[in-house]
């Protein structure tokens, strides 16, 4: 589980797939987004979305989550 305040590095053990490409985004930038593609639900209730990670000086400073 990820949450505000947890450093990026925890970031790789959840999503390492996108820790990878966002790496270059570490190196370059204090302040940078990841967003991850996400799935909720089952059947009829099935919804797509997002969560957008906010990372600041390498630490998770904000999360979003959208549904659609």
């Amino acid at each position: 589980m990820l949450k505000v305040g947890d450093s990026f590095d925890a970031f790789k053990d959840v999503f390492p797939v996108e820790y990878e490409k966002s790496l270059k985004k570490l190196a370059k930038k204090d302040l940078f987004d990841v967003k991850v593609r996400v799935t909720a639900g089952e059947g009829e209730l099935k919804q797509k979305g997002y969560i957008t990670f906010v990372v600041e000086k390498g630490v998770i400073v904000a999360i979003g989550v959208v549904l659609k």
